[in-house]
């Protein structure tokens, strides 16, 4: 299959289920990871995709990374550094309680240690594309518990990974191979980089406002594009990890927004947001649909059951458990709660990684990816719900 005619169906589908979700007032990610789901089933994957599954995943990464770059530039950095003391508690509570909730859940249903402990980590972690698109949907990102869905879910992001990393390690397997002799000096390499950012940047963005036309616009463009893809290539050399990317990108997002007036900000806002809305992201959440696999539903009905429950418990118990050192409502921790149980990127590629590396089994392989489309898909009926009945529920 030409790979022009694969990336145009997709698409095409992507939009046509959006419209049809955007009549039926759900939210638009919902039609795109069903348009997913459609591309997933075998005879239309092979008559469509074909040969074509890695560009459609180079696209989906590319998807997430302009996501969080995009909520970079969106979200309030003043909220959320002053939501520091929140996010953090989130972070931790709500990576570390689901981990081990789910592996004392999958070791009482008779797991070995391995499988339980991988499956505790997949539930730990939490998707920043997910929650960014919504956010940015229903114009909510600027807002303080926008802000702190965001932070705390980077934490669980990197927490998850660093326990990925430990626990293959004990098991004797090399699944990261970044050498992080390096690391130190790719940090401090960076960083320069950062600060000269935040030098250089205000006054290469006025010299390009005073060209004029088109000749404007695509130079505020490229501007944008290459910062975004500069960093989010620092991201993943310093870490040698797709959530180093991810990170690096949300990063270059605040650096532009802090380091620019409001008007040049916005401008670059614009230029970047249509792009990447009509046409990378959407291969995100249709990367996220693909995944699903009918004929794993009836292998596994117990375990998908006992995941998806122990996983949306977890999540919620994690949050809620912060209540004792929190100011947020009870009501607000609780939509922080099922914002943190969208899942959908990084524990696919652990769980993908623990299943080539022998630590998961196919059937519960099939049960993570399931329960991934699950709690992906309740997030943004319920946001839409909560902030519907609570106008002011997002601060």
């Amino acid at each position: 299959m030409n790979f022009l005619i694969t990336i145009t169906v997709c698409l095409f589908l992507a939009f046509i289920f959006s419209e049809i979700a955007y009549r039926l007032k759900m939210p638009l990610v919902l039609g795109q990871i069903f348009a997913g789901i459609i591309i997933g089933i075998p005879i239309i994957r092979n008559t469509i995709i074909g040969t074509n599954s890695g560009i459609i995943q180079q696209l989906a990464d590319l998807g997430i990374i302009f996501l969080l770059f995009l909520a970079g530039l969106g979200v309030s950095w003043n909220k959320m550094y002053g939501a520091r003391k929140d996010i953090i508690l989130i972070g931790v509570f709500g990576s570390l309680v689901p981990f081990i909730l789910g592996f004392i859940m999958m070791k009482l249903i008779g797991f070995g240690n391995v499988h339980s402990l991988i499956v505790g980590v997949c539930m730990s972690i939490t998707s920043e594309g997910t929650k960014a698109r919504i956010l940015i949907e229903l114009k909510k990102l600027n807002t303080k518990i926008g802000a702190t869905m965001l932070g705390a879910g980077i934490i669980d992001d990197v927490l998850g990974l660093l326990m990925f990393i430990i626990l293959t390690a004990a098991t004797g397997h090399e699944i990261i191979t970044k050498n992080i002799a390096y690391s130190p000096i790719e940090i401090i390499v960076f960083i320069v980089i950062i600060a000269l950012t935040f030098k250089l940047l205000p006054r290469l963005i006025r010299f390009e406002e005073r060209e004029e036309g088109e000749i404007k616009e695509v130079s505020l463009f490229t501007t944008v594009l290459l910062l975004c893809l500069l960093f989010a290539i620092g991201g993943m050399l310093i870490t040698g990890t797709m959530t180093g990317s991810i990170i690096a990108a949300f990063a270059a997002g605040v650096i532009i927004q802090l380091s620019l007036k409001k008007r040049e900000e916005m401008n670059i806002r614009k230029h970047f947001e249509i792009m990447s809305l009509a046409f990378i992201i959407p291969f995100f959440f249709i990367g996220i649909g693909m995944n699903f696999n009918f004929s794993n539903i009836a292998l596994s009905i117990p375990i998908i059951i006992i995941i998806t429950i122990t996983a949306i418990a977890g999540k919620l118990l994690g949050v809620l458990l912060t209540k004792p050192f929190s100011k947020l409502s009870w009501k607000q921790l609780h939509l922080i709660g099922w914002a943190m149980n969208s899942r959908g990127a990084v524990e696919l590629v652990i769980a993908l990684l623990a299943l080539r590396a022998g630590l998961l089994t196919p059937m519960l392989y099939s049960a993570i990816l399931i329960m991934t489309i699950i709690t992906t898909l309740m997030f943004p009926i319920i946001l839409r719900k909560m902030i519907k009945k609570h106008p002011h529920i997002m601060g």
